[in-house]
């Protein structure tokens, strides 16, 4: 752990150095927003904010509309810096921003841009769970990372996709623990043709009991004995009582089986 000394001493050795960079105000953002059964969104608002902490976009920083496929685009902004402020020690994360229903309101999704000047390709799905539509965001590299198996059922086929849905407010746990709130759910996705026609068949949250407080998005996807599992880190509290010291890291595994179908696998590690 670095003391408060550590941090004194850094922020002293904090400057300004002469170094241009180009600093991005506004992401380059090209998406698609679609139903859940694989259809084009009508034309609707998508509003942009780059405030991590601007959930509904009451601040847009842009406003598009989508067109008759569903697509839409953000042009980027950037400015041209001459100094950079240098920190030793930390490195600069990528920024986050939001994408919104409306020109304020309903968040789609938060979205990490990158540093430099690239283009990030959003797909946005809207899925219905307990009769509330909702919808989730992913950049291409989150949803390769949170989509992979195959599921057969009759002439039907497709694949698993995670989704982890945003909460709100951010949960605080004792000790630093990240993560999101324990509320995750598996899709079955029925591949038609091309990309652009894939369908939701089910929907299932993955069960957690009680002392799980929050689950970390680095899920596992895996084959085991022709059966396709999903592993997830989580944090849970051993006792009732929550305090740094009682927060422990487990594992939790599921096996998925036809649409809708999936059964925790033992006790969590």
């Amino acid at each position: 752990m670095v003391s408060a000394y550590g941090v004194l001493a850094l922020a002293l050795l904090a400057c300004f150095l002469p170094i241009p960079h180009t600093e991005v105000q506004v992401p380059d953002v090209i998406g698609t927003y679609r139903h859940s059964d694989g259809t084009p969104m009508p034309p609707s608002e998508i509003t942009i904010a780059v405030d991590e902490d601007d959930q509904t976009c009451t601040q847009p920083r842009a406003t598009t509309v989508t067109d008759s496929s569903g697509r839409f685009q953000f042009q980027g902004a950037t400015i041209r810096r001459h100094w950079t402020f240098f920190t030793p020690g930390f490195d600069l994360a990528p920024f986050e921003y939001h994408l919104c229903g409306g020109s304020t309101g309903r968040t789609l999704s938060p979205l990490s841009g990158g540093l430099s000047t690239r283009v990030d390709s959003i797909d946005c799905f809207e899925w219905v769970w307990e009769g509330r539509s909702r919808t989730t965001c992913y950049s291409r590299d989150e949803m390769r990372r949170w989509s992979g198996g195959q599921w057969t059922e009759g002439d039907a086929k497709g694949h698993f996709r995670l989704v982890f849905p945003f909460p709100a407010r951010r949960p605080t746990i004792p000790g630093g623990l990240g993560g999101v709130p324990p509320h995750v759910f598996v899709q079955w996705v029925e591949q038609g043709d091309g990309d652009d026609h894939a369908v939701i068949r089910a929907t299932a949250e993955l069960p957690m009991d009680s002392t799980i407080l929050m689950v970390h998005r680095d899920a596992v996807l895996s084959e085991h004995d022709g059966r396709w599992r999903v592993t997830l880190r989580a944090t849970r509290r051993r006792t009732a009582t929550l305090w740094s010291g009682n927060a422990q890291r487990v594992e939790l595994t599921y096996e998925l089986g036809l649409p809708g179908q999936v059964r925790a696998v033992g006790p969590p590690a």
